[in-house]
C-alpha cells in the first residue's frame, strides 16, 4: 500500500502532465476510490508516511481537479478530497466550479465532515448558495444546505446563523426570480431543524417545495 500511495501522490504532483492518466500508467484514482470504499484509514495512514502531510495530498488533488476536463474524474477528486473530513477553501471551490451531480452516493464521502478550516470557508458556502438558487440548481443547493446543517449539528456553526444566511440569500435574489419570494422562511427553518434527523426524506421534501413554488 505505501508504495502505491507514493506513486499515486507523485503522479498527482506531476505539474507537467495535466492529463496524468495514460495508457501506460495504472488508473490510480479509480483504484484508490475502490480502496477507500474498503477502508479509508489504511489509505490515510499511507498518505501520512509518504508525503509531508495530508495538506500536500489535498493540494495535489485540487491541482489535478483544476486541470481535469473529465467530469467523472472531477467527481472522484472531490470525493477523495472530502474524505479528509475538513472543509477548506479548496474543497468549497471544487464544489462551486464543478458541474457534477450531487447524489446520495457522493454524500457518503461528506457525511463525516465535522471540521472547517476557518470562518471564510463558511462565508464562501453562503455565497455559492446564492448562485445555485439563482440558477435553479436545487440538488446542489440542498447538498450544501445539508452540509451546513451537519456542521450546525456538531456545533461548528450556529443553526440560527445558517437560517439567517439562507434567508438573506433568498431576500437578495433578483426580482426576476419572483417565485423565490414565495419561499416560507418558517418552512426553511423547520427544514434545517429536521435535516439532522431524516436528511434524505427532508431534502426531497424541500426540493419538492421549491419546485411547486417555481411552477406555480
Amino acid at each position: 500500500m505505501n508504495k502505491f500511495v507514493l506513486e499515486f501522490y507523485n503522479c498527482l504532483c506531476n505539474e507537467h502532465n495535466d492529463n496524468y492518466f495514460s495508457v501506460s500508467k495504472p488508473n490510480y484514482i479509480h483504484i484508490e476510490m475502490e480502496l477507500i470504499e474498503e477502508d479509508f484509514n489504511i489509505f490515510q495512514n499511507g498518505v501520512k508516511k509518504n508525503s509531508s502531510d495530508k495538506e500536500n495530498f489535498q493540494n495535489a488533488l485540487y491541482h489535478c481537479f483544476s486541470y481535469s476536463g473529465n467530469e467523472i474524474d472531477c467527481k472522484l477528486f472531490v470525493n477523495l478530497y472530502a474524505k479528509f473530513d475538513i472543509i477548506t477553501m479548496e474543497l468549497v471551490n471544487m464544489l462551486e466550479s464543478s458541474k457534477i451531480s450531487y447524489d446520495t452516493h457522493m454524500w457518503n464521502y461528506f457525511d463525516n465532515i465535522k471540521r472547517i478550516l476557518d470562518q471564510d470557508v463558511i462565508n464562501k458556502l453562503y455565497q455559492i448558495l446564492d448562485f445555485m438558487l439563482i440558477n435553479i440548481e436545487f440538488a446542489r443547493f440542498s447538498f450544501v444546505v445539508r452540509l451546513l446543517a451537519q456542521l450546525a449539528q456538531v456545533l461548528v456553526i450556529s443553526l440560527f446563523e445558517v437560517h439567517e444566511n439562507i434567508s438573506n440569500v433568498i431576500e437578495n435574489l433578483s426580482s426576476d426570480h419572483d417565485y423565490i419570494d414565495k419561499l416560507d422562511k418558517n418552512y426553511i427553518f423547520q427544514y434545517l431543524l429536521n435535516l439532522t434527523k431524516e436528511p434524505h426524506q427532508l431534502i426531497k421534501s424541500f426540493k419538492a417545495h421549491i419546485y411547486a413554488i417555481s411552477s406555480a
